[in-house]
This record gives structure tokens, C-alpha cells and sequence, in this order.
């Protein structure tokens, strides 16, 4: 039995006043790269780009698909696709 700390899901206030600290921070950072973007090259620009893309936009992960619908499909319905009718 786990006697003192915090609650179970009371915020830890380092981790909270942390955390403001580096909000605040990379705001100013992104101000400062907003403004100043123009005066790098399009490498550079692209390079910066694709390097905060991933905080933006999340990966995508490959997702395999089965087959197997079509071999669910009852037989009639595949044989009117086959020939053609409708």
C-alpha cells in the first residue's frame, strides 16, 4: 500500500510549470522563424519544413489489408459481376 505523494492523476508541477516554460519559448521561437523565414534559401526552408511536418501531421503506419471479402461474397453476386449482367 503506497503511502503519500500525490493523488492518482493530480498533475505533477514541475512537470505543468515545465512544460508552460517550453510553450512560451518555442512560441517566441515560432514568431521569430515566421518573420525571419524569407531569408533562408528554399534548401533551407524545405529542410525546416520537413523537420516540423511530423509534429503537425502525424505518421502514417503501413495498414495490411485481407482479401478475403470477395471469398465471402455469395456466388451469385460474383457471377453477375463476371458476366457482365446487371
Amino acid at each position: 500500500m503506497k503511502h503519500g505523494g500525490r493523488a492518482k492523476g493530480t498533475p505533477n508541477k514541475t512537470t505543468s510549470a515545465t512544460r508552460q516554460i517550453l510553450a512560451t519559448f518555442i512560441e517566441g521561437e515560432v514568431n521569430y522563424i515566421a518573420d525571419h523565414i524569407t531569408e533562408l534559401t528554399t534548401k533551407e526552408r524545405a529542410d525546416l519544413l520537413a523537420k516540423l511536418i511530423p509534429y503537425v501531421v502525424p505518421k502514417q503506419h503501413q495498414v495490411e489489408q485481407q482479401n478475403d471479402t470477395f471469398d465471402k461474397l455469395p456466388t451469385w453476386f460474383c457471377d453477375d459481376f463476371s458476366s457482365g449482367t446487371k
